[in-house]
């Protein structure tokens, strides 16, 4: 017996899967066999690899043994970029300059990143994805606490206003914000037109006269 046929027998004793065809049984023996096994990994690692891993084999069809290789090879530097992100805080509360090898290491994993990324064709598909998650927690969210909701959109970066609606949801930029710097254009506008004085502007937007004339110079 090989080792596909040990997983698919083992498989096959428990409950969870009692109800799957042969193929099913097959198929899913097959994914569990090219599962990675994150060597080199810390215990805590792993399992964040491993989370990773259902993740993306979740939102994208990913089934080939070369593309799964990939997977594993993007996930492996993911959860190192993560490690070289700690280390490089840790110094930052110590107080300290992280080492040039820690910032060069981490420069090089986000290059490996990127690169596996767009041979697996995740770069377009991961922003709508992490757009997709973004909304249906900001949905929650708003569940839970109720009002309308000012956030930062993951795709843009922008500020954006979750305005609730009966049927769905609408994103809109959020009016009081422009590069995520406090301002409102049509308050601008009727202080130009000499309808209201800059001290009232600076009153709505709970700032001083210096900031809105700094403002000002910014954006016109």
């Amino acid at each position: 017996m090989d080792e596909l046929d040990k997983i698919k027998q083992k498989l096959k004793n428990l409950r969870q899967y009692s109800n799957l065809s042969d193929e099913e049984l097959e198929e899913l023996a097959r994914e569990k066999l090219l599962e990675p096994k994150w060597e080199g990994l810390l215990s805590e690692e792993k399992k964040e690899a491993k989370k990773k891993y259902e993740a993306y084999k979740q939102f994208y069809n990913i089934k080939s043994y070369s593309d799964i290789e990939l997977l594993a090879t993007l996930i492996y530097n993911e959860v190192l970029e993560n490690r070289y992100k700690k280390m490089i805080k840790q110094a930052a509360n110590q107080k300290v300059l992280p080492t040039p090898s820690i910032v060069k290491s981490l420069g090089e994993i986000q290059d490996r990143i990127l690169t596996i990324r767009e041979k697996l064709g995740l770069l377009d598909k991961t922003k709508k994805n992490e757009f997709k998650i973004f909304i249906e927690k900001a949905k929650l969210y708003w569940k839970e606490r109720g009002a309308d909701q000012a956030v930062v959109c993951p795709y843009c970066g922008e500020m954006i206003h979750l305005a609730p609606n009966m049927k769905y949801w609408e994103a809109h930029k959020f009016p009081f914000i422009k590069s995520r710097i406090l301002y409102n254009e049509h308050l601008i506008k009727l202080y130009k037109e000499n309808k209201i004085t800059i001290e009232d502007v600076a009153k709505v937007l709970q700032t001083s006269v210096k900031y809105v004339e700094w403002v000002i110079k910014k954006f016109n």
